[in-house]
């Protein structure tokens, strides 16, 4: 590994992505991995630490397991903060909804965050509510079908509306005005909310919000492509020759003892147990997935440290052959996310998945309503990552992985099924009708496929953001903003000064 990768990985280690999250040094390392394209943090990244005081304390609010059952008399706890600093009475009410894992009070307390830029100019109240089955808000602390059955957007949205009745009523809020905020998962919620629930809902703001389900997300990789391709034509490159080279040691006995040597892989590369096969590949081409999703974002290292430039520094270092630039970027992060080897035993990662937690609860999700499974099964970005024959990482084995976690009742056909009827109860992405909806969403983001990306209504608005990545805008603005960033934030702005002049 060249120095400045070497040196920047210590840098790493020491910085915001070292928390002490699955350290094992082998077995599942949970940091490794993007989960249906969920790391570790969620799919949104905290903007900062969390404040260890009683200014912005952890509050409750009750809420009825099953919404949607009035003879289920179960209740859970939800967790929720407040501010109130800037908030002058007629003033409107920000409301962030929680995504797929644990929340804290960082989102209302670090003041440079940009829709806290917004309550302040616009005197707003703020709340944010955690998620339904996510961090401390569980209505259940095992997790298996019949207890996850409780979890789905819609429920959570039921969750939203019965917070903001009960608000309205506490607080003597006279005709509010709710504004929506989210990113990522939590954005398409937004989005939702204004859609159906407007008589509670004035407006939202929903940031790379996949708005749009799909079982087979083959797209997730043609952006990745993209994203490099425009960082860097001749690191574009590289990486293919990269893969390739990958392949093509994959296809012999001294081959694969290469490929586990040089790239650290725990177990033996063995042709004859696809699952694990498919797992080393998973493990080879997520090293520039998460770095594609995030990089550049004002959130930690994520801004100048873990972005496609570095990446691309490292691909493009002609004092190594190819095979060991990709071995150098894979090494950089085994050191970030502490491994001592790759672990690619599909039975270990399955077991993860069998245990109560927050990746669990959200493959629940993707399996009964989202999807969004990451194929190689593109004819663009299939053989950008070396499929010449066949995929790597096919939607069919993504999909069975329902199945073996949840059992018979989530096979292919009801996957398809689940995710058909997200899209006919919502619109999608090209039959959204909700209006006062802003939706930003950067082109190097992954996800933005999934987003509305042309206006879907005269009062509704598209900003599509040149050169960033997921949930860019949600973060404090910096130096290091691009001008298409700088300009998407203006005109946010500007549209929240035509919704309270």
């Amino acid at each position: 590994m060249n120095g400045r990768l070497a040196l920047l990985t210590l840098f790493l280690i020491g910085s915001v992505l070292s928390a002490s999250l699955n350290k094992g040094t082998t077995g599942f390392n949970r940091k490794r991995w993007l989960l249906h394209g969920r790391p570790w943090h969620g799919l949104v990244p905290p903007p900062a630490a969390a404040v260890q005081d009683d200014q912005f304390p952890d509050q409750w609010f009750t809420q009825p397991v099953d919404n949607f059952d009035s003879s289920n008399k179960q209740t859970y706890n939800q967790r929720y903060w407040s501010n109130n600093q800037w908030y002058k009475e007629g003033g409107p009410i920000f409301l962030m909804l929680g995504g797929e894992g644990p929340e804290d009070n960082s989102w209302v307390s670090f003041e440079p965050l940009e829709w806290l830029q917004l309550a302040k100019k616009h005197n707003a109240m703020v709340f944010l509510i955690e998620h339904r089955y996510y961090g401390e808000s569980l209505p259940f602390q095992e997790q298996t079908a019949d207890t996850l059955k409780y979890l789905s957007s819609r429920q959570a949205l039921a969750d939203m509306a019965n917070f903001i009745k009960a608000q309205n009523k506490k607080n003597g809020y006279n005709n509010p005005k709710w504004v929506i905020f989210g990113g990522s998962y939590s954005g398409a919620l937004a989005a939702w909310a204004r859609e159906k629930y407007p008589d509670l809902v004035y407006a939202a703001l929903a940031t790379s919000a996949p708005v749009q389900a799909e079982v087979d997300f083959y797209q997730y990789l043609e952006v990745v492509e993209f994203a490099f391709s425009q960082t860097d034509q001749k690191c574009a490159d590289n990486i293919h020759q990269g893969f390739v080279q990958l392949q093509k040691l994959a296809k012999t006995s001294s081959g694969r003892e290469t490929l586990k040597n040089i790239m650290n892989i725990c177990e033996d590369i063995d042709p004859s147990n696809s699952d694990n096969v498919r797992l080393f590949w998973q493990a080879m081409i997520g090293n520039y997935m998460g770095v594609v999703q995030y990089g550049g974002d004002n959130a930690g290292a994520y801004q100048t440290q873990v972005t496609p430039k570095v990446v691309c520094n490292a691909v493009n270092d002609e004092d190594y052959d190819i095979l060991t630039r990709m071995a150098n970027v894979n090494t950089f992060f085994m050191q970030m996310n502490q491994e001592s080897c790759v672990d690619i035993d599909y039975n270990n990662m399955i077991q993860y998945m069998t245990d109560p937690n927050a990746d669990k609860a959200w493959f629940w999700q993707t399996c009964t309503e989202f999807g969004y499974y990451q194929s190689t099964d593109s004819k663009t970005a299939g053989p950008f990552f070396g499929d010449n024959t066949k995929s790597s990482m096919p939607i069919d084995w993504l999909v069975k992985e329902c199945g073996q976690v949840f059992g018979n009742n989530y096979m292919s056909s009801e996957v398809y099924s689940a995710i058909k009827s997200t899209n006919d109860f919502y619109g999608a992405a090209g039959d959204f009708k909700g209006t006062r909806v802003i939706f930003p969403n950067g082109n190097h983001d992954p996800w933005h496929t999934l987003s509305v990306l042309k206006d879907p209504n005269p009062s509704s608005y598209a900003i599509v953001i040149n050169g960033t990545a997921h949930c860019a805008d949600m973060y404090p603005a910096s130096k290091e903003d691009l001008p298409g960033l700088t300009a998407a934030r203006k005109r946010i702005h500007e549209i929240f000064a035509t919704w309270f002049p």
